[in-house]
């Protein structure tokens, strides 16, 4: 079985760079803050994660993670999902916030 979890891209608005902050996060005495920064090339988009922590004394420390994607279409995915071999692909909504396909293998 094969198992996918795919953003909605067909809703976002293309812009670049699109800084999307996380929000913050509070543990004992140190504090978290996130903020993506998507950045359009073609039908691909590098993301950089800006994970920042801050002490208990007021120092701080930036981590930066980095990953490049594809955007492709719903119908395009389940149409890559069939040419790769996969058989009764579906796609399920409402079971996390983006939509969820699976497939199987042929035995």
């Amino acid at each position: 079985m094969w198992l996918c979890f795919r953003f909605a891209i067909t809703a976002i608005d293309r812009r670049s760079p699109d800084v999307r902050p996380y929000g913050l996060r509070v543990e004992r005495d140190r504090r978290f803050l996130a903020v993506q920064v998507w950045e359009w090339d073609g039908d691909q988009y590098n993301v950089s994660m800006y994970l920042t922590s801050e002490f208990g004394d007021g120092t701080c420390k930036t981590e930066v993670l980095r990953s490049r994607y594809d955007a492709v279409s719903v119908d395009r995915l389940m149409d890559l999902l069939h040419q790769a071999g996969f058989e009764d692909v579906e796609r399920r909504d409402g079971v996390l916030f983006q939509p969820v396909f699976f497939g199987r293998t042929p035995v």
